[in-house]
């Protein structure tokens, strides 16, 4: 299945976990003259929850979106099995 939502919130949580990575260097450089470490790993730790959030929606959405693709095959088998059985039991009582 492909769900445009979906995509868009995965491309989102990427998105968040590459400017993160990069921005974390980037913060460890510029506080002082050595690279710092802890800084850098903060803003790592944070953007890769922030974007493992995000990619966990998508998934969510995707498995409803399979779950209401499901019910719907399920309602029209029903439908057809329900009219099948009336054309069956139209039939029979006609004979009587």
């Amino acid at each position: 299945m492909n769900n445009r939502v979906a995509n868009w919130i995965k491309n989102i949580g990427i998105g968040t976990w590459i400017v993160g990575f990069i921005v974390g260097i980037i913060i460890g450089n510029e506080i002082s003259y050595s690279f710092m470490w802890s800084t850098a790993i903060t803003y790592w730790l944070y953007s890769f929850i922030i974007g493992t959030v995000f990619f966990g929606f998508a998934e969510i959405i995707e498995l409803l979106e399979h779950i209401h693709s499901s019910n719907q095959d399920i309602q029209k088998k029903n439908y057809y099995m329900y009219r099948d059985l009336s054309d069956i039991k139209s039939h029979l009582t006609k004979r009587e």
